[in-house]
């Protein structure tokens, strides 16, 4: 089961945020996009990453529902604690910190499979094209794109797919999808 816990702060929720992760040990940045940053601990095999609560509803959509999963899917991120971080004095800033296991960029050979989600979700296509690419469709496959459609339709605010080889990443030979709208 997935931790989630809400902490109130006096001052900034983003140094406050930047504490913890620091107090995990020797800290370095490992990756980041346009809504947040991936830290590694020396040592970890669980990075962690921290974005702006606002900034990120369609990626925090997507994580929701992997919280209310009660089998991990093979094709998503194991996440391991949720950490909301918001100034208690009323300032709308938010940020959170997102556990996760440590994953591996795609093997060249990988590659080939993102531009199938694409296809499928982009344009709201059958889920046999994976099977048309020698790919099994199996329960697992059905469940993370229902899962990815179910977090997109939930989406208040704007929402778009952002499927693209940066987001999605593997464990061992498994693909992962790890950050799918934006």
């Amino acid at each position: 089961m997935i931790t989630i816990k809400h902490i109130e702060v006096d001052g900034s929720a983003y140094i406050a945020a930047r504490k913890i992760i620091s107090s995990f040990g020797k800290v370095r940045k490992i990756g980041e996009g346009s809504y947040g940053t991936v830290y590694g601990v020396v040592g970890s095999d669980v990075v962690y990453k921290i974005g702006n609560i606002e900034e990120n509803e369609p990626y925090l959509a997507y994580i929701k529902l992997l919280s209310r999963k009660r089998k991990h899917n093979p094709y998503t991120p194991i996440i391991h604690d949720i950490k909301f971080i918001r100034n208690k004095n009323g300032r709308n800033e938010g940020y959170f910190i997102i556990a996760m296991e440590k994953l591996k960029e795609m093997t060249d050979e990988m590659n080939d499979i993102f531009p199938l989600f694409s296809y499928v979700l982009y344009h709201n296509r059958d889920i046999s094209v994976f099977k048309e690419n020698t790919i099994d469709v199996t329960k697992e496959l059905k469940d993370v794109i229902t899962t990815l459609k179910k977090a997109y339709k939930s989406c208040v605010g704007w929402v778009s797919w952002d499927l693209h080889n940066g987001n999605f990443m593997r464990r061992d030979n498994q693909i992962v999808v790890i950050d799918p709208l934006s």
